[in-house]
């Protein structure tokens, strides 16, 4: 297995044999190529670019695409890290220190694309997604972010699988990272985030969620949604949280009155979703859900009594001046959330093949 430089310049991890990275097609799955092209039509296969992070600890994002390989063995996926210039200049801003004075090799351009090819080939090795990914790509580029958010773009319909800074459970002043806070804030497809740390064996066994605010940012993801719960053959719940100020309702209403509050914001809850379902022409199957309390908290709850292996929300994609006000429940809801969380645009359209 050897990295070879393509025409724009690009590293590529290629395999002797092209199939090498290709999913391998055993003769039951075999059909012809008129009843394949149909069938990836009517599932909705998405293209997905992975990013690979290699620091320690952080096969998340691999992971996440190998469990969702193999229950959706038509989707497409490519495997990318980036060496941002920024920092590659920074590496080599290093030798002139005079502790690292004799290791100027270390500094090298090309050794450091090296490592970094080692380092990704090791990572496929650990992970066991040789056989998972179509490609493999180490790129030096200014942007991080701008080189993933580029592959989404190229193609309509596709979706990045990303991972955070914070891992499962840690209480962490840098929660998502430069990358994915940015990325998050493009938004140019679906985003999938995970824990750096994620384990297959934590991916769960439930239903698929996706939340509304019942308004029209949500649609998208709903329909998103939906077809990767079919694709994966799981249930889908579509969840509406009514906000009960639970830190100061008390102050203002008597004690005997708060049970029958909550009966009243249930029972309107459950009208405005039903009645959101319908205008929204969602006509897929869920399993309409209303709970009480703070948005992020209540979701990240309810995915883990449910097992699910997937929380997925819609995004406003405010912007940096909005967000100064208005909190990004998206961004709060990937940044803490201990399994992966699915961020989908409003104006997010399926690949139709």
């Amino acid at each position: 297995m050897n990295f070879f430089p393509d025409a724009a310049g690009d590293f590529r991890l290629i395999a002797p044999a092209r199939q090498r990275f290709a999913r391998p097609l055993y003769s039951s799955d075999r059909v012809d190529t008129r009843d394949r092209t149909h069938q990836q039509s009517k599932e909705h296969p998405v293209k997905w670019t992975v990013g690979l992070d290699l620091r320690l600890n952080s096969e998340g994002p691999l992971v996440f695409a190998k469990w969702l390989a193999t229950r959706c063995p038509d989707d497409e996926l490519h495997g990318v890290h980036v060496l941002e210039q920024e920092s590659t200049q920074y590496a080599l801003g290093l030798q002139a220190m005079t502790d690292l004075q004799g290791l100027e090799n270390l500094f090298d351009p090309n050794t450091i694309r090296k490592q970094a090819e080692e380092s990704t080939q090791r990572l496929l090795e650990k992970t066991g997604a040789q056989e998972t990914l179509c490609s493999a790509t180490v790129v030096l580029d200014t942007s991080a972010q701008a080189q993933l958010a580029a592959a989404v773009t190229e193609r309509p319909g596709s979706g990045l699988i990303i991972g955070r800074r914070a891992k499962r459970g840690e209480d962490s002043v840098i929660r998502l990272g430069r990358v994915a806070r940015r990325l998050l804030r493009k938004l140019p497809g679906p985003i999938v985030v995970t824990p750096p740390d994620l384990e297959a064996r934590l991916i769960g066994d439930g239903p698929l969620i996706v939340t509304t605010d019942l308004e029209d940012d949500a649609i998208a993801a709903v329909h998103f949604a939906a077809t990767l719960a079919k694709r994966l053959e799981r249930e889908l719940l579509l969840v509406h949280v009514v906000p009960m100020p639970e830190d100061w309702v008390h102050q203002f209403v008597p004690s005997e009155k708060i049970e029958s509050v909550r009966a009243d914001l249930q029972k309107s809850g459950e009208r405005r979703l039903a009645s959101w379902i319908k205008q929204s022409g969602i006509t897929e199957p869920v399993t309409p859900l209303v709970v009480q309390g703070e948005v992020v908290n209540q979701i990240i709850e309810l995915g883990a009594l449910k097992d699910s292996p997937l929380l997925v929300c819609g995004s406003r994609k405010l912007g940096p001046f909005a967000r100064i006000f208005v909190a990004s429940v998206a961004s709060e809801l990937a940044a803490a959330a201990g399994r992966p969380v699915a961020v989908v645009p409003p104006d997010y359209v399926p690949s139709a093949s």
